[in-house]
C-alpha cells in the first residue's frame, strides 16, 4: 500500500486560490471594453432587422391590395391597413406606422413612418423619414430596399 506524504513544514506559505483586486479590475475593464464595442453593433443590427421586417410587410400589403383589386384601390385599402397597422403584418406597433398615401381608384403609395428609436436607423449612412412603395413598384428611398 502506498502512502501520500504531505509537507506541512511551511504552512505559512499556503496559497489560497482566487483573484487579486488587480486581476478583478482588469477583467472588469476587458468586459467594459467589449461591451462598449458590441452594444452599438447590436443596436444597429436591431434597427436593420426592424427595417427589413417592415419592408417585408410593405411587400405583403402590396400583394394583398393587388390581389383584391377589382375596380378601385381605395375601396379595399381600409380592410388592409387600419390604425397604422395591418392584421397580417409582423411589424411591431412601436416601430413603424403603416398607411396609404395618394390613394385613388388607380394609384396608391404604401408608406411606413419610423417611430421611437427606429428613427435612428440609416440606410447606406443616410437617415430617412419614411419608406414608400407605389403601384408601379417604385420604392423610396432606394438605398433602403
Amino acid at each position: 500500500m502506498e502512502m501520500i506524504l504531505i509537507n506541512k513544514c511551511n504552512s505559512k506559505y499556503n496559497h489560497t486560490r482566487g483573484m487579486t483586486l488587480i486581476e478583478l479590475m482588469i477583467a472588469i475593464a476587458v468586459i467594459g471594453l467589449l461591451s462598449a464595442i458590441a452594444y452599438p453593433a447590436y443596436t444597429n443590427h436591431i434597427l436593420k432587422a426592424n427595417r427589413i421586417a417592415v419592408l417585408a410587410d410593405i411587400a405583403k400589403i402590396q400583394l394583398e391590395i393587388e390581389e383584391k383589386y377589382i375596380n378601385s384601390y381605395s375601396s379595399i385599402a381600409s380592410s388592409i391597413i387600419s390604425g397604422g397597422t395591418c392584421s397580417f403584418c409582423d411589424t411591431q406597433l412601436d416601430k413603424y406606422t403603416l398607411s396609404f398615401e395618394d390613394l385613388t381608384a388607380t394609384t396608391y403609395t404604401i408608406k411606413a413612418v419610423p417611430k421611437n428609436e427606429q428613427q435612428n436607423d440609416t440606410c447606406a449612412g443616410n437617415s430617412y423619414n419614411e419608406i414608400t412603395l407605389n403601384q408601379f413598384n417604385v420604392a423610396s428611398p432606394s438605398e433602403c430596399w
